[in-house]
């Protein structure tokens, strides 16, 4: 069994845990990343520094976080974090170009 560890804080705190399995999975649903050479690394800028310093909704699923960071001109990185408990477990990784309409702000730097 492999066990999770704290990758990331994010800027309000909350610890975001991972673990290796979890990374297999997302390059296994979303090869591109691989092809691209997105690292773990890139995850935990998403979630310690998030573009726009906004943390988002999601529109789609209620009880989750998007964090975002750019990857280059045209790409940016989601990543989906589930929250419990004040503890969030990243469950997927992928490109986006644009942000789907009906995301919300949920936190934003410099706003309480």
């Amino acid at each position: 069994m492999v066990a999770k560890y704290v990758l990331a804080t994010d800027p309000r705190g909350l610890p975001v845990e991972f673990w290796d399995e979890r990374w297999d999975w997302i390059t296994l649903k979303h090869p591109d990343l691989l092809k691209q050479k997105v690292t773990i690394a890139h995850l935990r800028k998403a979630i310690e520094d998030p573009s726009d310093g906004c943390i988002y909704n999601s529109a789609t699923y209620e009880n989750r976080d998007l964090y975002y960071t750019q990857f280059n001109k045209i790409f940016q990185i989601r990543v989906v974090v589930k929250f419990a408990n004040g503890i969030g477990e990243i469950l997927s990784a992928h490109f986006k170009t644009e942000r789907p309409s009906g995301e919300t702000i949920k936190w934003m730097r410099g706003k309480r």
